[in-house]
């Protein structure tokens, strides 16, 4: 900008792009009318009908008494003559951009199910490693033209335009050979789906005494849990104890032995399983309940994990009777609270409004609007001896959590709700007692349960026990292992992209340059359109597969490139043509020489008049 007033802007005088369509469409209607001339080039055809004599560009010019060149038509039918050989060895350029775009999708897909935990207070979050790229490639670009490309030379190898790209190609495959590596390694953490002939159950003691709680299935062997435990897919630490059964209606029976708070004995609880879904089945002190679950990792890429809360607090049982008016509808009910629920970070500094709504990144919260959309009441079967008595739990969704220590709190509005997020001093909160946990690492999937000791009829005042189960285990492998294929492929750019841009613009007549630097655009657009095909199609269902097509393919293309630049291409020297092209457009002062020689042409002129 600070310098571009020292340079001469020279205002375009037509479309060129639609000047070289032009051309082209009229050689191929000349080319196939009847009785054309054979030609040496099916481009020649478009000069068929042109006289200079009849011309208008051909006679202005011929009138400029500084001017002189060839058929101003004709040289421009050999400038879209050297644009289509150009064009030509530019077809297999929108391939590479398919593989060096997925840098902001598939790559940032495969970060998200990494763990980007570095340090105990530094994080990398996916989107973040797209900067690594940004980086590089601002030291890769002296490397390569002050170290690498001058070595290379000097060993004898010319590092032409085209051998530059080929390699680039093929190290472009290589990153993609890399990320396929990696995403295997990641997949070791993704959990299995069930199929539609299949749901996969786990089962939890949610017990903090020492209470054994033995589940007997149909079809399935005996499994006897200890106190606080689950069962629980887990690739990478090679556990695998999730029940696989059929699509059925069970029934499960469920026998406590030793100090489990006076639930003795057997339970039968009916449960329907459905296929292509996951299930819980929990045991607690309260009674026996079992629901739906999901094993979505979280998406966002926020370094976050998913938690769902169960909470089996029954209004009887809760002292507060501010809190009680917030959600239950009488001091008496057994049925749990469900209200507003509010998880905040915990700041041992900041006791007087521990939850602040409008800190999204310490402030989270189940807003309870109706039933069915923020929570969901689960039949709670209580252990009595004879006919369960039934109570109802609630079941909050599922929300996306950053690690860190957290308390659970009952929170009332003051104001109201609104679709205003309120201020810290409007709200008023109370903190469930012995509500504390914490999350840890990045991408797992966890189900809180806050209850009761004891059971759901009993009106004596118990504690509260919590307990957090693992349903898909946090990301293991970390996202430092993207670094190699983020090296690889700005290597690939330097090579194939800034070279490739070098070989259009040098091999481009000078009348072509702006249609080549178009055409280089329009292969990026061709290369994210062959992305979206793909993506659509849905034609690999492991992401490590695909990246291994992409690689496959991307060698295909390059190969075939390789012969082309070999058998095909011939390059061509266009430093003269620009000189004379600047010469023309720039408009300068004739010579004294020049000048003399026009008046004597005149003179002569004038005399034979």
């Amino acid at each position: 900008m600070l310098g571009s007033f020292a340079y001469k802007k020279i205002p375009p005088k037509e479309n060129v792009i639609f000047r070289v369509v032009k051309t082209i469409k009229t050689a191929l209607v000349n080319k196939f009318r009847k009785g054309a001339p054979k030609r040496a080039h099916w481009l020649d055809h478009s000069l068929d009908k042109h006289s200079c004599a009849t011309d208008v560009k051909c006679n202005d010019a011929q009138t400029k008494p500084f001017y002189t060149s060839l058929c101003l038509e004709a040289r421009f039918v050999e400038d879209v003559k050297s644009l289509i050989r150009v064009l030509i060895m530019m077809l297999p350029v929108p391939f590479f951009w398919s593989l060096y775009d997925q840098q902001g999708s598939r790559w940032v897909i495969q970060a998200v199910a990494m763990d980007g935990q570095i340090t105990d207070n530094f994080a990398l979050l996916p989107d973040q490693m797209a900067t690594l790229n940004a980086i590089l490639i601002m030291t890769f670009i002296p490397i390569f033209q002050f170290l690498i490309y001058p070595g290379v030379e000097k060993m004898g190898i010319r590092t032409h335009y085209l051998r530059r790209m080929v390699v680039g190609g093929f190290l472009a495959a290589m990153a993609f050979v890399i990320s396929g590596f990696v995403q295997i390694g990641v997949n070791q953490t993704l959990p299995d789906i069930p199929k539609n002939d299949v749901a996969f159950v786990s089962l939890i003691n949610s017990y903090g005494s020492n209470c054994n709680v033995a589940f007997n299935i149909p079809g399935a062997s005996q499994t006897i849990l200890p106190r606080n435990t689950s069962l629980i897919d887990n690739k990478v630490e090679k556990i695998q104890t999730l029940l696989r059964l059929k699509p059925n209606t069970y029934l499960i029976q469920i026998t406590s032995t030793g100090d489990c708070q006076g639930n003795q004995g057997a339970i039968t609880l009916t449960t329907n399983f459905e296929g292509g879904k996951s299930y819980y089945v929990a045991a607690t002190p309260q009674g026996v309940f079992y629901d739906s679950t999901k094993w979505d990792k979280p998406t966002e890429g926020q370094g976050e994990s998913s938690l769902r809360m169960t909470l089996l607090s029954p209004c009887n049982t809760i002292v507060n009777s501010t809190v009680r008016s917030w959600g239950c509808n009488d001091s008496s009910d057994t049925s749990s609270y469900f209200g507003r629920i509010a998880l905040c970070r915990y700041n041992p500094e900041n006791i007087e409004h521990p939850c602040d709504p409008r800190d999204t990144s310490k402030y989270f919260y189940y807003a309870w609007k109706s039933e069915g959309d923020d929570y969901k009441r689960i039949p709670v079967y209580d252990y009595n001896g004879g006919g369960n008595v039934k109570a109802n739990g609630t079941a909050y969704d599922f929300i996306d959590m950053k690690p860190g220590i957290y308390k659970a709190y009952y929170v009332n509005y003051l104001l109201g709700d609104s679709d205003r997020t309120p201020a810290k001093e409007e709200i008023a909160v109370v903190e469930i007692p012995g509500s504390t946990f914490q999350i840890t690492g990045m991408g797992g999937v966890y189900s809180l349960i806050i209850l009761k000791n004891g059971q759901v009829s009993s009106n004596t005042p118990a504690s509260n026990v919590l307990s957090i189960y693992t349903i898909v285990p946090r990301n293991h492998l970390s996202i430092m292992w993207q670094i190699p294929q983020y090296i690889v492929i700005t290597a690939a750019e330097i090579l194939f992209s800034i070279t490739g841009l070098e070989f259009c613009y040098s091999q481009a007549a000078p009348s072509m340059k702006s249609v080549l630097q178009a055409a280089w655009c329009f292969t990026v657009a061709l290369g994210d359109l062959i992305i979206i095909i793909i993506a659509e199609l849905s034609l690999f269902p492991n992401l490590a597969i695909e990246m291994f097509a992409y690689a496959c393919g991307m060698l295909v293309v390059i190969f075939i490139f390789a012969l082309m630049s070999i058998f095909y291409y011939e390059y061509v020297d266009y430093t003269a043509a620009e000189d004379e092209a600047v010469s023309d457009l720039i408009p300068k002062e004739p010579s004294l020489q020049t000048v003399s020689k026009h008046i004597d042409n005149e003179s002569d002129a004038s005399m034979h008049l």
